[in-house]
């Protein structure tokens, strides 16, 4: 900041947004910054990874019925198991997904992908790999769809956080171009400055700083206009956005309309348009009340609470008044409490007026603390509470226990709208170490529901590992036809081959799952004998149709 020690209520303003930024950012890093570093070393290096996932059901038996009884059982026995190997330095990987039920393996899928080829294999289905060499994507299309003009080659990129993260240049760029220009257009006789305000929260007794900055109607949207044309004349921020973007949608493989993938020319035009657009709808709204931001500040300029108000109103619209108040209050020993809440009271339906408050407190450090979090939401006469109480307990390393109870309720809500009444618990340990790389967690939900239709239980076990490696053994794809199956050149012979043995163990499949009630597994030696010509069938058929000079079916 260009002031260090504040000298009016405008430098106070500012100081004080800037020092509460900072401790934002230092409350994050400390709670999360290991588990972002990690995460960030997985999109640059060679790593392996093994998921399992269990879940569990019970229902109140009343209101369930034999069917739903044999489905709830199999899904009690399920277990799905995951495992990957990844490369992004050189934009490969291999994933397994497994599906096991009363400790027999049901379903098992196997994708692999390289930089050049990409393939998928279902043995319960079909026991060779179809692959697709990612140059023949565009033959590939026309071969489903004659008329397919999109890309001609299917890329894998992997997200690399780091580039989508803003350089240092970048950073001071947009500094000097908004901080600067903020600082110049609030002019000092928009703010105000009262001392000695008495506040209390909790028994506890603060004097406070209040610092008031407001706009009126006129100034409000001259400001808001000013700052869109801002944004619409900078093209480096333009170009900044759009190339993260165009790398996010390259790598989701997002596709246009028109079948291209996203370039950043496009995004950047389309950015700018939509800016253009928003400077067109501003021309045609008006804010009556204008804009107020009300600090309240400690003697270390902390923002105790924070107060927004404005009003906006248009034809299309009419009038709505919005509201946010915010709140971050140390008291007591190592206590806290921390606020928001969000108001729209439309001017015309009163009673469709919305407030959403949440709030949190915390007691203890961060290695060991609690937290209970209340979160409300009110509208149209219908309210939905959210309360969650959550325990921390971190070890000397890196090895955290979090357990969380939590309960929803509902009022205005029809009784049988499973939100009416939930509660649960989660129950969870991490395991970070950054030193061996490696990181461990395991997830233990459990959520109940009762209403005066139904009731029930549902659980779900998740355990994941994941480690760091120097590299990963990936597969690339051969001519071998006894392996693998190129989709571009499959014949007309293989298609038949392909379809017989999908079909018989999708029949298969089924019976194992018990849907076909009665009917013989496919690996049953005798089950062949359902698809071998019944010849004394076939001469009776052969007699009805002459007699009745037609088919009879």
């Amino acid at each position: 900041m260009a002031f260090l020690f504040p000298t009016s209520p405008k430098e106070l303003f500012l100081l004080s947004e800037y020092e509460n930024y900072k401790q934002m950012k230092a409350e994050f890093t400390e709670q999360y910054g290991k588990a972002v570093e990690f995460s960030n070393k997985v999109t640059e290096q060679p790593s392996i990874s093994h998921i399992t996932l269990q879940a569990g059901m019970k229902m109140n038996p009343l209101s369930s019925h034999s069917q739903a009884a044999m489905l709830r059982e199999r899904f009690n026995n399920a277990k799905m198991a995951i495992k990957a190997q990844r490369d992004p330095q050189n934009n490969a990987g291999h994933y397994n997904v497994a599906l096991n039920l009363e400790n027999e393996d049901i379903l098992d899928i196997d994708f692999n992908h390289t930089s050049t080829q990409t393939g998928i294999r279902v043995p319960s289905l079909y026991s060779k790999f179809l692959y697709l060499n990612l140059g023949e994507y565009g033959d590939f299309m026309r071969k489903i769809e004659p008329s397919y003009a999109g890309p001609e080659k299917l890329e894998f990129s992997n997200i690399n956080w780091k580039d989508l993260k803003l350089t240092e240049r970048e950073i001071t760029y947009l500094q000097e171009r908004y901080i600067l220009f903020l600082i110049e257009q609030l002019k000092e006789e928009n703010f105000a400055l009262e001392k000695g305000i008495e506040y209390s929260v909790k028994g506890k007794k603060l004097k406070l700083k209040k610092v008031t900055f407001s706009l009126t109607a006129e100034e409000t949207k001259s400001f808001v206009t000013l700052f869109i044309d801002r944004l619409i004349q900078d093209k480096k921020l333009h170009s900044m956005l759009a190339a993260r973007i165009g790398e996010a949608a390259k790598a989701g493989a997002v596709i246009e309309a028109n079948g291209e993938v996203a370039n950043q020319k496009k995004i950047e035009a389309d950015m700018a348009n939509n800016l253009k657009q928003a400077k067109k709808k501003l021309q045609e709204t008006t804010f009556p009340e204008g804009f107020s931001s009300i600090l309240l500040i400690d003697k270390k300029q902390r923002i105790v609470e924070r107060t927004l108000k404005w009003t906006v109103a248009s034809s299309a619209s009419g009038q709505v008044a919005w509201s946010i108040q915010t709140k971050d209050v140390p008291f007591g020993k190592e206590q806290r409490l921390k606020e928001w809440t969000v108001k729209a009271v439309p001017k015309e339906h009163r009673r469709q007026i919305t407030t959403v408050q949440w709030t949190k407190h915390i007691k203890g450090k961060a290695k060991g603390r609690t937290e209970q979090v209340h979160l409300s939401l009110k509208s149209n006469g219908k309210t939905i509470n959210f309360k969650m109480k959550s325990t921390f307990n971190r070890n000397s390393g890196e090895k955290q226990r979090i357990n969380r109870f939590f309960a929803i309720a509902a009022q205005g809500i029809g009784a049988r709208e499973r939100l009416s009444n939930i509660s649960g618990s989660v129950k969870q340990v991490q395991d970070i170490n950054m030193d061996k790389e490696y990181l461990n967690d395991k997830l233990d939900v459990t959520v109940n529901y009762d209403n005066e239709a139904d009731s029930g239980t549902f659980s779900f076990l998740i355990e994941s590992k994941l480690k760091l490696v120097d590299k990963v053994k990936t597969a690339s794809f051969s001519n071998d036809p006894k392996k693998s199956v190129d989709v571009n050149r499959i014949t007309e012979v293989q298609m038949a081959q392909i379809q017989q043995e999908v079909v018989l163990n999708i029949m298969n499949f089924i019976n194992r799952l018990g849907l076909l009630r009665g009917a013989p597994l496919i690996d049953d030696p005798h089950a062949e004998d359902l698809y071998k010509e019944d010849l004394e069938s076939e001469e009776v058929f052969r007699s009805e149709t002459l007699e009745h000079e037609k088919g009879v079916f």
